[in-house]
């Protein structure tokens, strides 16, 4: 997704001075981050999220909690082992402590996923009314006010608008989601 958006903003920089030489052009831009966090959808992906981390959480923590109880036993008992039940004991640790490990990206690699899969058809929504605002209202480009890149933080896109070409607050009309803000 932030690969496609990069995408379209460098084709755009590409072509946007020959487009503006040989038409009139009517540009708007919108906040994504500031709609989508209107949105009723989002609250139910968030929750989903949250269960889902809860339980992996829940399952590391099971894992861990054996884990501990089995190395308690190893160390308190080492010396009175024998060589065999030591190194069986020491095996049975390191697949223990592969499985956490595996556990952990697991659990990473699924939340960012589950995370990809819900917010997809969000997006698609928010993309399908900025389309349709488009038309009606004759914009020829409309631009997101802002590149989310992880570790990156916000980066702006737009570093000039006039307020009234920002179609936010269309979008969200659109989308039948009623917002008191006045800015």
């Amino acid at each position: 997704m932030k690969i496609k958006i990069l995408y379209i903003i460098i084709i755009s920089i590409i072509i946007f001075p020959f487009n503006i030489m040989s038409q009139n052009n009517k540009i708007g831009y919108a906040n994504i981050k500031f709609i989508f966090r209107f949105l009723p959808e989002v609250q139910d992906m968030n929750l989903s999220i949250k269960n889902l981390e809860h339980k992996f959480k829940n399952t590391l923590k099971e894992n861990l909690t054996k884990f501990q109880i089995k190395l308690n036993y190893y160390q308190r008992e080492y010396n009175n082992m024998s060589e065999k039940v030591k190194t069986n004991k020491e095996n049975e640790l390191e697949k223990l402590r592969d499985k956490i490990q595996k556990l952990q990206i697991e659990s990473q690699t699924s939340i960012i996923a589950k995370q990809l899969e819900l917010s997809q058809p969000i997006y698609d929504k928010i993309q399908k009314s900025i389309e349709e605002i488009a038309i009606k209202e004759n914009y020829t480009h409309i631009f997101n006010t802002h590149l989310d890149i992880p570790g990156s933080g916000n980066i702006p896109i737009l570093l000039y608008a006039e307020k009234n070409n920002d179609i936010s607050k269309l979008i969200l009309k659109k989308l039948k989601v009623n917002i008191n803000i006045n800015n």
